[in-house]
């Protein structure tokens, strides 16, 4: 598990990425919001597998986002990386790349840019 940073800050300051041991499920991140000092959500492994260590981890630019890299070598070389949003906790989407990756790329953020959010609520959307 060499090379996870303990403590991680998000580009805005606002929250941080903690490392943390939970018996007997290993090493993942627990994220904080330092305003409030409130505990949003731990990142977990890759869902359907066996328990394991997280390898590495980083805030989006916006901070809007935390993504963590699980290695796994039960289906060949592979990393697992989970895409979280950082103020619901919500798993938003995760991805597979071949090998041991440890510098997470930013094809693992989603981009909101241009996104039409579909709210539940009965709207006039008339103009």
């Amino acid at each position: 598990m060499a090379h996870s940073q303990n403590l991680i800050v998000s580009p805005n300051g606002r929250y941080e990425a903690e490392l943390i041991s939970i018996p007997p499920k290993g090493l993942h991140y627990q994220i904080r919001d330092t305003n409030t000092n409130r505990i949003l959500f731990t990142t977990r492994e890759e869902r359907g597998t066996r328990e394991n260590d997280v390898k590495a981890g980083r805030f989006s630019q916006d901070s809007t986002q935390f993504a963590a890299a699980y290695h796994y070598g039960h289906k060949g070389k592979y990393t697992w990386i989970g895409d979280w949003i950082v103020e619901t906790g919500v798993l938003y989407k995760s991805q597979k790349l071949q090998g041991f990756v440890r510098n997470i790329p930013d094809s693992a953020f989603v981009d909101f840019k241009g996104v039409w959010w579909t709210l539940d609520c009965a709207c006039d959307d008339t103009y």
